[in-house]
């Protein structure tokens, strides 16, 4: 595997299982520091063992969280070059006569106001690079970006 990302600083939101978990083992093979988030902590120790990356957990929606996070990263790293918008959720989601609020502001959280945070301080993360303003903000989405589901009306 090539060290292309060597020098490199990512952060990973969504990073504990599936598509998060194998970006974080990516990332680091390539020669990335890589920094990831999630709520799966028994998941997130084997990652760490396995790959060597930093593990925070954080709730995307936690828009308190951010700052702290940023502000170790870059402590830590001197960096931040790569965020991966990774954490979704269709957790309480249902079809639109099923739909409890709570599980309607739960994927509205996660979906939206996460990515929102995510890029949001993935931007005042990168301003802080030595070289000035600069990096990579990857958003993920899923197949139902284009293609509505009848039991997933807020996802």
């Amino acid at each position: 595997m090539s060290k292309r990302l060597e020098g490199k600083v990512a952060l990973i939101t969504g990073g504990t299982t599936g598509i998060g978990a194998a970006t974080v083992a990516r990332l680091t093979q390539e020669g990335a520091k890589v920094w990831f988030t999630g709520s799966k902590e028994e998941a997130a120790a084997a990652l760490c063992a396995q790959t060597g990356a930093v593990f925070r957990k954080l709730r995307v929606q936690d828009a308190a969280g951010w700052p702290g996070l940023i502000d170790e990263i870059i402590a830590s790293e001197g960096r931040l070059d790569i965020v991966f918008a990774n954490a979704g959720t269709e957790s309480g989601d249902a079809s639109i006569e099923d739909v409890g609020i709570e599980g309607w502001d739960n994927v509205v959280a996660v979906n939206q106001t996460g990515v929102m945070l995510t890029v949001q301080n993935a931007i005042k993360g990168m301003k802080r690079n030595p070289e000035g303003a600069r990096g990579s903000i990857i958003i993920n989405s899923s197949m139902n970006a284009t293609r509505p589901l009848g039991n997933y009306v807020t996802y």
